[in-house]
């Protein structure tokens, strides 16, 4: 079964994306490009849109992992969840931004939810218009 991705917040700075799987080995891609609102303009190249990843919470079994990854099914670890977990917690650490110009993806070991909050860095733009004119 493929994961349901939900995308639950999408403004000019900020992204929440939902994943849920409901099998093991289930995985998902998120392209920064489908971050972008429905009047938000982006460059027409992908490399310049970038998005870090600033909070995650999660929840699956404890002896399995979600792990997010920038790049695709091979690309940099950003994360790797455990149980019921979240990123930052209580630490104040700065967002991830590792790999920001590459989309999102996701894998699941076992049936698990997974919830990201993802701020848009770079690429993304309000509508040109001229108010007031």
């Amino acid at each position: 079964m493929a994961v349901t991705t939900t995308l639950i917040k999408n403004d000019r700075q900020r992204a929440v994306i939902h994943f849920y799987a409901s099998a093991n080995g289930d995985s998902a891609t998120v392209t920064l490009l489908s971050l972008r609102a429905a009047d938000e303009i982006a460059y027409s190249t992908t490399s310049l849109l970038a998005v870090s990843v600033s909070n995650a919470y999660n929840n699956s079994p404890a002896s399995t992992s979600i792990t997010v990854r920038r790049g695709g099914s091979s690309g940099t670890v950003i994360l790797d969840l455990h149980g019921f977990s979240e990123y930052p917690g209580s630490q104040h650490i700065p967002a991830l931004a590792m790999g920001s110009t590459s989309s999102i993806f996701v894998s699941f070991e076992a049936s698990g939810m997974l919830v990201l909050d993802v701020r848009k860095i770079g690429g993304y733009a309000g509508p040109d218009t001229n108010v007031g004119v």
